[in-house]
């Protein structure tokens, strides 16, 4: 059974592990990460992003001089927790940057890069392959929108619902929980339309 809860902030509060190690690949502006920060608790945040002109479904969307923009401003915003070590940046390709860490390393991992099904199957095979999560954990991610979703959101990315489904059905991954479409409101907008997943190990 697939537990269902409203949205993205219910999923930190009630879902994934508080107080663990995590990471969010695909940080953009930082927001998300944020509420990681507010909601989660964690003894250290992971932020992976390429920060260069790549956008969120695979096509060229945002200049370099933008994600630049974007990768200071997240330096600044997260300056106090980068000082303390409660925050590390990590500027690359997020399956390059995933397989550099150690066996068992994460309690979960929250994956909102590249949004083709070729590049999110990549990030969860890397995952995967790579070990890094440890017994017991988590993969999370955005904009998990069935066809019947697919009308109910903003910015539909058709391939991470495949990529999901494909990805569990060989890697011995399940859905266990998902959360509703519902409007762009409240403290994390973009969370409250676009559907996020979870998987565990069978």
């Amino acid at each position: 059974m697939v537990r269902t809860v409203k949205d993205r902030i219910t999923l930190l509060k009630e879902v994934l592990p508080k107080g663990g190690v995590c990471a969010e690949v695909g940080v953009c502006e930082g927001e998300f990460a944020k509420q990681i920060l507010r909601h989660s608790e964690p003894r250290t945040l992971h932020l992976i992003d390429v920060w260069a002109g790549i956008g969120a479904c695979g096509a060229t969307e945002t200049t370099d001089e933008v994600s630049r923009r974007r990768l200071v401003q997240v330096s600044w915003d997260f300056d106090p927790q980068i000082k303390s070590g409660e925050v590390m940046l990590h500027q690359g390709l997020s399956a390059l940057v995933l397989e550099s860490f150690k066996a068992g390393y994460f309690d979960w991992v929250y994956v909102d890069a590249d949004h083709s099904y070729e590049g999110l199957l990549r990030d969860l095979w890397a995952l995967h392959l790579s070990q890094c999560i440890c017994d017991g954990g988590l993969i999370a991610g955005h904009d998990y929108g069935t066809a019947e979703d697919m009308p109910k959101m903003a910015h539909p990315c058709p391939g991470v619902a495949e990529a999901v489904d494909d990805f569990c059905g060989s890697c011995g991954w399940e859905l266990v929980c998902r959360t509703e479409v519902g409007p762009r409101e409240g403290e994390d907008p973009d969370g409250s339309n676009a559907p996020s997943f979870v998987l565990a190990r069978r």
